[in-house]
């Protein structure tokens, strides 16, 4: 139980990071456009 949950939280962190990369690399394509 313990490593399935450790493995759930991993991939959380990995799509947090992925959907936070995505939006600051929004954010700056925005930002270039002006």
């Amino acid at each position: 139980l313990t490593r399935i949950a450790i493995n759930l939280s991993l991939n959380e962190l990995k799509r947090r990071k992925r959907s936070l990369s995505l939006f600051f690399s929004a954010n700056i394509l925005e930002e270039k456009e002006f």
